[in-house]
């Protein structure tokens, strides 16, 4: 039995099928597992997770439809945004988790996502390649992380 607003999502999520090919790329060229419509968002997320030294790190690569799908009637120039997220535990303090994340375009409509996606790819990369657990403390917001919220395997 599909939801309700089943077909309406499809309509939302069905433009981003062109990209599978490529997300599922770099998913397994950078050793990352991948995502596809998280949370009933369309969009896609490439996840890892690290731990280096007792620290467990999440690299996150990510895009999304900006407005909620569900508000909106679909119109071709819709905007999305392609980020990059890393969440770091805290060192000392096992309730602390720090998050560094930064927007490589923001509220673009898809056909310039899609031209521009592999210079995306590339500098999202890039980023996360230079953020280490003192970077990411250094530059990053601190939170607060709770058990039932538990990030990772």
């Amino acid at each position: 039995m599909n939801r309700p607003d089943q077909e309406k999502f499809d309509e939302f999520a069905a433009p981003l099928v062109k990209f599978n090919k490529i997300w599922q790329k770099y998913s397994e060229k950078y050793g990352f597992s991948l995502e596809k419509n998280p949370y009933r968002k369309p969009g896609f997320i490439l996840r890892k997770y690290i731990k280096i030294q007792r620290i467990m790190i999440v690299y996150i690569i990510e895009m999304y439809l900006e407005p909620f799908w569900f508000d909106i009637a679909y119109t071709d120039d819709l905007p999305y945004t392609f980020g990059v997220c890393a969440l770091c535990d805290d060192s000392t303090n096992n309730s602390i988790r720090w998050k560094l994340a930064v927007d490589i375009a923001k509220n673009i409509p898809l056909p310039q996502i899609e031209e521009n996606m592999i210079a995306y790819f590339n500098q999202a990369i890039r980023l996360l390649s230079d953020w280490t657990p003192d970077h990411i403390v250094q530059h990053g917001t601190k939170t607060y992380k709770f058990d039932q919220f538990k990030t990772g395997p």
